[in-house]
Parts: C-alpha cells; sequence; structure tokens
C-alpha cells in the first residue's frame, strides 16, 4: 500500500474517537467518509475488525455511529451522535409480602366531618361559619396531620386505660401505625429499596419491644396485642438455618418415612390375615394335647401352670461381688470351727 494510502488513514483515525462522541469535519460528508473507510479497509494493520462500514452504516466497536438514510446523516454541530438507549422500566414479577409482621388490621379509617385533634377541645369552634368548619376537620387535612391525628388518639386511649409508665405501650403504638402505612406504600412501589429496608427494621424493632413488655407485664401485654389487632410469634429456642442442602434432606426423610409406613401397614395386615388360620391351628394341637393327657392321667392345670411360669422371665437380682465373697468367708469359718455363728452374727442372705 502508498504511503500516501497510509498517511490518509492515520489522518482519518485521529478525526474520528471511538471513545466518547465520534468527531468528524463539517467540510465532508458520509460519501467521503465511505471511500475513505473502503481505503482504510485494505490497510488492515491500521485498523481493528470492530470497524466496518457495511452499506449506509458505520459500526465502531459493534456499535453503529453513522447511519445515512432519506433524513440525511446523523450529524450535528461537526459531531457524530452517539446512541442512546432509553432506561427499560424494571417489571417486578415477584410481589412482597409482609404477613411476617403480624398485624391483622390495615390503617383505619377515618371520619372526614370529625374536628382534627387540634381543635377538638376548643370551645369557639361551634360558632364559626360552615366553611371554616370544614377547613378544621379532616377533609380538608393533608396526609401527615392525619397520621398525627391517628397517633394522638391511639396515644390518648392508652393513657386513659393504662396507669403508671406506658412509654413502650405508647412507643409499641406509635410504631404499628407507621408500620401499616409503610406496608402500604411498599407494596405498591416495589422499587423504594430504602422504604423497604425501614419497613423491616422497625417491623424488628417492634417485636424487640414486644419481647420486652412480655416479660415486665404479661397483661398489659396481651390487652395491648388486642388493641392495636397484632398477632405476636414469640422467638424459636433454637434457629435452624434452612439450605438449600436442608431441604433436600428432608424431602428424603419424608419419602423414606412414608415408604416405612406404607411397607409397615401392609405387613400389619398381612398378620391379621395370617391370625385366624394360626388361632385355628392352636386349638387343634392344645385339643390333641389334652386329649392324650386325660389317656395318661396327666395332670392338665399343673401342666399348663408350669409351663406359664417358664415363659415369664427372671426376676433381676443386683449380684455385688463383695457381699459375696463375705458370704463365702463366713461360711467357711462356720464350717472350720473358727467362728460360731450367733444369730446377731449371721448376715443377711
Amino acid at each position: 500500500m502508498s504511503a500516501n494510502c497510509v498517511n490518509h488513514s492515520r489522518s482519518l483515525l485521529n478525526k474520528i474517537s471511538v471513545f466518547g462522541r465520534y468527531q468528524w469535519s463539517r467540510s465532508s460528508g458520509t460519501s467521503a467518509l465511505r471511500d475513505n473507510i473502503s481505503q482504510m479497509w485494505s490497510c488492515r494493520s491500521l485498523m481493528t475488525k470492530s470497524m466496518c462500514f457495511t452499506g449506509n452504516q458505520l459500526c465502531l466497536c459493534g456499535r453503529t455511529v453513522l447511519h445515512e438514510s432519506s433524513a440525511g446523516p446523523a450529524i450535528s454541530n461537526g459531531y457524530l451522535e452517539q446512541r442512546r438507549y432509553r432506561k427499560q422500566p424494571v417489571v417486578y414479577t415477584k410481589e412482597l409480602n409482609f404477613d411476617y409482621s403480624g398485624d391483622l388490621k390495615k390503617v383505619p379509617a377515618v371520619d372526614p366531618k370529625e374536628y382534627l385533634y387540634k381543635y377538638r377541645n376548643v370551645p369557639q369552634v361551634e360558632n364559626v361559619p360552615e366553611a371554616v368548619k370544614k377547613l378544621l376537620s379532616l377533609e380538608f387535612a393533608d396526609k401527615d396531620a392525619r397520621k398525627k391525628h391517628r397517633k394522638y388518639d391511639i396515644i390518648r386511649h392508652i393513657d386513659t386505660h393504662l396507669d403508671g409508665d406506658v412509654d413502650k405501650e405508647k412507643i409499641i403504638a406509635r410504631w404499628t401505625l407507621e408500620i401499616r402505612n409503610q406496608i402500604k406504600h411498599c407494596t405498591v412501589y416495589c422499587g423504594d429499596k430504602k422504604g423497604k429496608v425501614n419497613l423491616i427494621e422497625k417491623i424488628a424493632a417492634r417485636k424487640k419491644q414486644l419481647k420486652f413488655l412480655r416479660r415486665l407485664d404479661f397483661e398489659r401485654f396481651h390487652w395491648l396485642l388486642n388493641e392495636l389487632k397484632i398477632r405476636y410469634t414469640p422467638f424459636p429456642l433454637y434457629s435452624v438455618r434452612i439450605t438449600k442442602r436442608y431441604k433436600r434432606k428432608q424431602e428424603v426423610r419424608k419419602q423414606a418415612r412414608e415408604l416405612w409406613n406404607s411397607k409397615m401397614e401392609a405387613f400389619r395386615k398381612s398378620v391379621e390375615a395370617e391370625k385366624a388360620e394360626f388361632y385355628e391351628k392352636k386349638e387343634k394341637i392344645l385339643e390333641e394335647m389334652r386329649k392324650d393327657m386325660r389317656e395318661l392321667k396327666i395332670d392338665e392345670h399343673k401342666v399348663f401352670s408350669d409351663f406359664q411360669k417358664s415363659l415369664e422371665p427372671p426376676k433381676h437380682v443386683p449380684v455385688n461381688k463383695n457381699y459375696q465373697r463375705i458370704l463365702r468367708n463366713y461360711d467357711e469359718a462356720v464350717a472350720s470351727g473358727k467362728l460360731v455363728p450367733k444369730k446377731t452374727m449371721s448376715p443377711i442372705r
């Protein structure tokens, strides 16, 4: 290849930048670019296989950076426009489930005609016009004001029914309202990862406070669960890490247990079927034995009683080696005359 082609290819590579935006001069057009690229393709030592020109497209590193169509090339202000990909929306196929929190009730609905908690005990509220009353009601209150109204109601309910220190009860009630609001939010907006993490941490913290309250005062704990409609599941004494291997083992053990039960059931049925035949044969043999004993004049009752005694297991008598040795020495001393036996000296046999 001539030196002019090499120099021209080098200048073209300097004009086209592979990284970022692809620079091109204002004076040249796509036809000149096509001619220059065809000259470059003949010199493969100066370019890679990732750059090619097919039809009306210029491809660099597998991406189309220039396309000549009826509307003209994608050139603006002397630069080849970089392809922009629109971000695809994330589709969540798995629905979020927070049933493990134990909340049996959703966020309670409020009466829109009810006054906001700030204006309940104000006597002048009844004398204001109807338009002002609507503005002071929950119908025109914002979201934060309604949340504060619910918290005020439940905390006042706890103060009226419980005496003494009720800080833990108030914390649990306040967290319960926040958890139920957050569950409603997270089930709708599944992409809110930060809100999901905060919800999981708050559920764990509320369960911890319930555990402390259960140890402190069980009656208050039971009353609070009934008022807030919460199902409390105590922490397990022994936690087992459920892995794939553990699940496979459980499945195999379950199958083995079912197989063992089926075989034992079949064996029991076969034994029950053989029982009738065995009892008939037994009665025939016993009748022949009784007939022979009558002919030989043998006591039938004594024979059967001795046979039953022989079938009984022998009684277990613990053996003490030292006690056996003492008895043996005592008998030898009495037999040799060295020891005169007395009633008080005879060992217990």
